[in-house]
């Protein structure tokens, strides 16, 4: 059935020459102020309610610690871990915090998808109130840290008599099978960010742009709140998205601004692509067909060829106010030729917050 929109008086405008910002550091660091510190070993393991304890988080806090020593702080939060763990971000970062000398700081690990040849793992943290100090190593066998392949997407790395086993996540790379795609879109992958909400990235072949579905057969039946007529509010996470009822689909079209800045789990999806499976797809040549300046300049994950960085797909609105969402998406609809310009004006993309 053709998808049925209000008629346009005029189209969408398109972006032309917008070049993605290069967004955070490829070795990103996370910042989440305002929560106490929860240690490693209750963020993974059995599943079942994990406690942070004010009493841990207090003798933590007068414990010491040497942060300038990388392999000091390494050792600490290595040791910390479970036996096995589980990255749920699909660009594979594993996120920790602690607490020492007063502070908490905050970090993680990270496996990158040619992690298996390097045989090298990336380790950032940071002081949580005070991000700009911050430090960063890449270890490996020459710092005691044994990085090693077991199975598809799982590693073991080893250091200093602990073996951790980390478990990329297996999200399969296939729409679900209810999901109706249209002729003028592309299927790149699903992915998982931090705020455990999963996403189908998808690719308007019409308008040349990327855009991000929620997927939702990945953990995506929390209660939403209705805005308007048109939008959903995700409490938990700030996320805004579209009920498109004419697809069937919740389109995410907004990101709350100030977790942005912070750089929290709750900054949205455009830097959490399904990485370990990105160079198989067309990514890079859609990335191209989206953004000219980007030929020759990035290789098939979208990672930039001359600097430690990716390209960012904020094809969202950064909003201060989720209430300011309502008049722009009514004005969507109502200058929506089709189903695609539709999309288009709902998902351009936003320029990064200062």
């Amino acid at each position: 059935m053709t998808a049925q929109y209000p008629a346009a008086a005029c189209g969408v405008q398109r972006h032309r020459s917008i070049l993605p910002a290069p967004g955070p550091r490829l070795y990103r660091l996370l910042i989440l102020v305002g929560q106490l510190a929860l240690s490693a070993a209750g963020a993974a393991g059995d599943a079942g309610t994990r406690l942070m304890l004010n009493e841990d988080y207090i003798r933590n806090l007068h414990s010491s610690l040497d942060v300038e020593d990388s392999a000091a702080v390494f050792a600490r939060v290595f040791q910390a871990l479970p036996a096995r763990v589980l990255v749920y971000p699909t660009e594979n970062y594993y996120y920790f915090r602690f607490a020492a000398n007063g502070r908490v700081y905050s970090g993680n690990l990270r496996l990158a998808p040619d992690a298996a040849v390097t045989r090298h793992l990336h380790f950032a943290y940071a002081d949580a109130a005070d991000p700009a100090n911050a430090w960063y190593a890449y270890l490996g066998p020459e710092d005691d840290v044994w990085v090693e392949r077991s199975a598809p997407l799982r590693y073991t790395v080893a250091h200093g008599g602990t073996r951790v086993t980390f478990q990329l996540n297996p999200l399969p790379q296939t729409l679900p099978p209810d999901f109706r795609k249209q002729p003028w879109e592309a299927f790149i992958g699903r992915s998982m960010d931090e705020s455990g909400l999963g996403f189908l990235l998808m690719f308007n072949l019409r308008q040349n742009h990327f855009f991000w579905i929620l997927d939702e057969r990945a953990r995506a039946d929390w209660p939403m709140r209705r805005l308007g007529d048109h939008l959903l509010l995700h409490p938990a996470s700030g996320f805004v998205f579209f009920d498109d009822r004419v697809l069937r689909r919740r389109l995410l079209v907004g990101v709350d601004r100030a977790q942005v800045l912070a750089n929290t789990w709750l900054d949205g999806p455009f830097d959490q692509l399904p990485d370990n499976f990105l160079a198989q797809t067309a990514f890079a040549e859609l990335a191209v067909r989206a953004f000219p300046a980007l030929r020759g300049r990035i290789n098939r994950r979208g990672e930039y060829n001359d600097m430690p960085a990716r390209i960012a797909l904020l094809n969202y609105r950064i909003y201060a106010s989720a209430a300011a969402l309502l008049p722009w998406a009514e004005r969507c609809l109502a200058g929506a030729r089709d189903a695609s310009t539709l999309t288009a004006c709902l998902t351009r993309i936003s320029p990064s917050p200062r």
